[in-house]
């Protein structure tokens, strides 16, 4: 194997992991900028927002998985 497809399984491995930790930031920085002060609700931290988005997912698969049966 050549260094050209070395580098494109170290992306390969390494980009989901990233992209998904730059997401929960994103999701703990839009809750605590906006929530707060719509409805009061407390901030949160980095491993609650990662929580949210691992949450989301697995509600929103059941649900529409639901819906494509029907």
């Amino acid at each position: 194997m050549n260094n050209k497809y070395k580098k494109r399984w170290a992306l390969l491995i390494l980009c989901p992991p990233l992209i998904f930790l730059v997401v929960a930031l994103i999701v703990m920085s839009l809750w605590n900028c906006i929530l707060p002060e719509i409805i009061g609700v407390k901030t949160i931290n980095y491993w609650q927002a990662m929580g949210i988005l691992i949450l989301s997912k697995i509600l929103l698969e059941v649900f529409t998985e639901n819906l494509v049966r029907e």
